[in-house]
């Protein structure tokens, strides 16, 4: 399983951690596969100001990276008595830009238009990541 971490820094960075197949194949892309959240860092001046450890809800939700560029998210909400969170899409898409670049696509079911952003994601490693 992948871990999450969000560093605030002007804006969010996930550091996330996963498990893997020790057979992964090289060519396939870091974020293929199941992240979940680690812990929260926050950043004043690439200096670390603050570690907050995930709550009960951080570590049930995740979001799933296919091959096939789909993404799959579980998301619970709450501090304590954790709620499922559903949300219904049509698609929800991924396409690497470049090393650190990836656009994300989603279309709600309940909505006419889609949603289209660019993240900026960095890998410490395979089970690693940053948001």
């Amino acid at each position: 399983m992948k871990k999450i971490s969000i560093i605030l820094l002007a804006f969010f960075i996930v550091a996330c951690s996963s498990s893997s197949d020790d057979s992964t194949d090289s060519s396939q892309d870091l974020i293929i596969g199941k992240w979940t959240f680690d812990k929260t860092v926050y950043l004043l001046d690439n200096q670390i100001v603050e570690v907050v450890a995930p709550t009960l809800c951080d570590v049930l939700t995740s979001y799933e990276f296919f091959e096939n560029k789909k993404i799959t998210i579980i998301s619970y909400i709450g501090e304590t008595n954790c709620e499922l969170e559903i949300a219904e899409f049509e698609y929800f898409n991924w396409t690497k830009l470049s090393e650190e670049e990836y656009k994300l696509v989603s279309k709600r079911a309940d909505e006419q238009n889609e949603e289209s952003r660019i993240v900026i994601v960095k890998f410490e490693n395979d089970n690693i990541m940053f948001w």
